[in-house]
């Protein structure tokens, strides 16, 4: 059980809430980490649609309320990759996603097929970092920023910039 994880942002990416913990902690070994986060050394940290979910939300206190499904649900784009898939359809990747097993989930869920598909470096709006700022004190990545298709700001109507 982790003895801290680190408050969650409005619209947070649950790459950037391990990102952030992992400075918060002083930036102990990636590795490590992702060991003690996931059960293993190997992890990909995908800001898109990760895996291990159910052993990271074991790892968090109880009393947080992050179960897998809410991971799932409010920290990763999920919702919207899914916002016109069938109920059978969302069940499953739902059901695949919270088991860590996402090896095929994007080709199965049509995302491939389009050029807009995953975005490959996370984006940001200046504004919001601003707003960041001088509300918490940090940065972090918003899961609206990382959208496909999504090149705006939809708080601030500027154009979004990509990371290095």
């Amino acid at each position: 059980m982790l003895s801290y994880f680190p408050a969650i942002y409005p619209d947070e990416l649950l790459y950037s809430v391990i990102a952030r913990l992992h400075v918060h902690l002083g930036a102990p070994p990636w590795l490590s980490l992702l060991e003690e986060l996931f059960g293993r050394r190997m992890t990909v940290a995908d800001p898109d649609l990760p895996g291990a979910l159910s052993r990271l939300a074991e790892q968090i206190s109880p009393q947080r309320g992050l179960t897998v499904a809410r991971l799932v649900d409010e920290l990763t784009p999920f919702p919207y990759y899914t916002a016109f898939q069938s109920p059978r359809i969302w069940a499953w990747a739902h059901r695949r996603l919270c088991q860590g097993r996402v090896a095929d989930l994007h080709l199965r869920l049509g995302l491939v097929a389009f050029r807009s598909c995953c975005v490959k470096r996370l984006r940001f709006c200046p504004c919001c970092l601003k707003d960041m700022e001088a509300m918490h004190g940090e940065y972090y990545w918003r899961r609206d920023h990382q959208l496909p298709g999504v090149l705006v700001c939809p708080r601030h109507g500027v154009p979004l910039f990509r990371s290095r």
